[in-house]
């Protein structure tokens, strides 16, 4: 309740259940602290990016690219490559902002690209996207599917790791 702070209600959305874990949402926390720390330059940014961060790669542990909900049945396959590449790229982000620190977060989407690139991209001319198991949401049909967005944050984190600077959700701003 937005008058007095008391809880409401968990919806599902995009999610298996009410309280679950969509991973999507997790990915735009993640990228998206990370993008407002760079742009503000405060802290309180940087650290809900790096605990996002941290649970996301947690979440990892049996499979780099991630479920579509983190709480789904273990044993379902059914995988968010826009989550991945969303994710790939905010970890990108955030580990240019903490040096030695940062190695560990670069490492994490490097494993997430890769298995993306080895499992679920499409180079063809045929396909409609490079990235191929997006999932729009869980209860839905619109499983591994082509998503335009998947492919830009792809490309986004293959190109930061290239060492390019350009950004088009959070000019340098800060410092």
């Amino acid at each position: 309740d937005p008058e007095t702070g008391a809880y409401l209600d968990n919806p599902a959305g995009q999610g298996i259940a009410s309280g679950s874990s969509w991973s999507r949402g997790q990915s735009w926390a993640l990228h998206g602290f990370a993008l407002a720390y760079r742009s503000t330059g405060k802290k309180e940014y940087l650290e809900t990016s790096k605990k996002v961060a941290d649970y996301f790669i947690s979440q990892l542990k049996d499979d780099p690219v991630p479920k579509c909900d983190f709480r789904q049945p273990k044993d379902e396959p059914l995988y968010d490559d826009a989550a991945g590449a969303i994710a790939a790229s905010g970890l990108i982000e955030l580990s240019e902002h903490l040096g030695e620190e940062g190695k560990t977060y670069k490492d994490a989407a490097l494993r997430i690209l890769d298995a993306m690139d080895s499992r679920d991209a499409d180079y063809s001319e045929n396909s409609p996207a490079i990235l191929t198991k997006c999932t729009g949401s869980y209860h839905a049909n619109d499983h591994h599917i082509a998503m335009n967005y998947a492919d830009y944050f792809y490309i986004e984190a293959i190109s930061k790791l290239m060492g390019s600077k350009m950004n088009f959700w959070a000019p340098d701003v800060a410092k």
